[in-house]
């Protein structure tokens, strides 16, 4: 029987005798399957961590070695946004993603990571000190305190390994009208990720709605951060800068978002917005269900796909059938285990042309992040993060003490004031029209028992699939 998962098909016993009559079957097998439109989904899942201390492995090992100590340089954001980031002429967008970005961030909780956040007439600038809402140095008990329930967390160098986070200066740009790349084509980046040429080595590639970096599924190694035993409940952790972000999809109740978030009418909402790619294109939260818009569209590569009213976006998707003999700091025995792989989008690359957003690069990673330095008034890029000094009152958000130099002079940020959870969908611009999938994932299989799964509708899918394959078997063999 032929199995087809991720559009690939598998090996194939013959029954009949004659080895050419089976070539000449083949043949006619895969003619027939190339003609015939197979249903390929959207992964559907909501499996979580939220019963575990890490999204690592069960497998993977805890490190003995001690909490590294840092002294990270402690932001001034109060000079970065009034002095650094004084106002320009220019004209505030009227794109409906800027009033979806004020109502999708999270800025309504205490100790919120997002500083300020607003549009100029080119780009929504996102300033951020990536410090998620639940971090608290003070916390002991394991659930709660999530970096100290990763097993293998990043190294800091001299036998310690990072444990703790600390507040950055991070000032994002999301071009408001991204270009797509043309089909076929692809982003040159300056310094590749190992094994996977569509992402950066180091750095994030989005931003999530609560102003935590949204880094690739991999490590610096181009190794998935779940064999590497890195990631906490929430698939984060911190580097060597203290700077606490994303490897994997931020899904569960004691993550940044959940089911909960996603309406009162699961079943035929789409997924609420969950972060902005730095190429422009919006990122939602993952499929749950069957009956939700746009699930019976697969996702390309990118872990993106185009329906209306959204145009291009991104998606998250759980993994099931991920299995490795190697796991980073633990000796499997030659053994070969099955994980799950919560993939955060984008995936394998950006489907945003990077190469026409000006000043998009700071060395090996995306200019945003001005920590090291202490200020944004060497950025290449602080012209383009300016505020427009026309921008009023409602058209952005300033943490609560924080001040900005605007037309009408110096404005306080009152903070503080509610804003919903993940936002109802917002057309993004595009014109894209996507090419086919050549990385897609079919439906989940059932998660393990210690994640919290509801995947049956996705198995509905896969015995759609198999039936359809062999049908076609049955065509071409007769």
């Amino acid at each position: 029987v032929f199995y087809v998962q991720q559009r690939a098909v598998a090996a194939f016993v013959p029954t009949r005798a004659s080895m050419v009559c089976f070539h000449d079957k083949f043949a006619i097998l895969l003619l027939t399957l190339q003609h015939l439109h197979l249903p390929v989904f959207a992964a559907v899942s909501t499996a979580s961590c939220d019963d575990l201390t890490s999204c690592s492995p069960a497998q993977c090992r805890d490190s003995s070695e001690p909490d590294c100590t840092f002294d990270t340089k402690v932001p001034d954001w109060i000079t970065a946004l009034q002095t650094e980031l004084t106002c320009k002429t220019c004209t505030v967008s009227t794109n409906s993603r800027c009033s979806a970005a004020l109502s999708a961030a999270r800025t309504n909780a205490t100790g919120s990571s997002i500083q300020a956040i607003y549009c100029n007439d080119e780009y929504l600038i996102v300033a951020a000190s990536g410090l998620p809402d639940s971090y608290d140095a003070g916390q002991s008990a394991p659930n709660e305190l999530y970096l100290k329930g990763i097993p293998l967390p990043p190294g800091g160098g001299q036998g310690c390994r990072v444990r703790s986070a600390a507040a950055q200066l991070n000032v994002f740009k999301i071009p408001l009208s991204p270009t797509a790349l043309a089909d076929g084509a692809s982003n040159t980046l300056p310094s590749p990720l190992p094994g996977v040429p569509g992402m950066p080595e180091a750095g994030a590639v989005a931003v999530a709605i609560d102003g935590v970096p949204m880094f690739p599924n991999y490590n610096n190694r181009g190794r998935f951060a779940w064999v590497s035993c890195e990631v906490d409940r929430c698939n984060a952790h911190s580097g060597r800068g203290e700077d606490y972000h994303y490897h994997g999809d931020f899904f569960g109740t004691k993550c940044l978002y959940s089911e909960a978030d996603y309406g009162s009418d699961v079943e035929n909402t789409h997924p609420p917005q969950i972060g902005w790619a730095l190429d422009g294109y919006d990122v939602f939260g993952r499929y749950t269900r069957t009956t939700q818009p746009g699930q019976d569209i697969a996702l390309d590569s990118c872990g993106g796909h185009s329906h209306q009213p959204l145009g291009y976006h991104y998606h998250p998707e759980v993994d099931t059938t991920q299995t490795t003999n190697k796991l980073d700091g633990t000796n499997l025995g030659g053994e070969t285990i099955s994980y799950t792989a919560f993939k955060l989008a984008p995936m394998e690359c950006w489907k945003g042309n990077v190469g026409l957003i000006p000043n998009f690069w700071g060395g090996k990673q995306v200019l945003y992040d001005s920590t090291k330095s202490g200020t944004l008034s060497t950025r290449a890029d602080v012209e383009q993060l300016k505020p427009c000094c026309s921008m009023q009152s409602g058209e952005y958000f300033l943490k609560r003490g924080l001040q900005m130099t605007l037309g009408e002079g110096v404005v306080t940020g009152a903070g503080g004031a509610p804003t919903p959870a993940p936002s109802t969908p917002t057309p993004t611009p595009s014109t894209l029209t996507p090419s086919p999938s050549t990385q897609t994932q079919a439906p989940s299989s059932p998660s393990p028992t210690s994640l919290q799964a509801s995947d049956a509708s996705a198995s509905v899918q896969s015995t759609a699939l198999m039936f359809s394959i062999l049908l076609a078997f049955v065509v071409a063999w007769s």
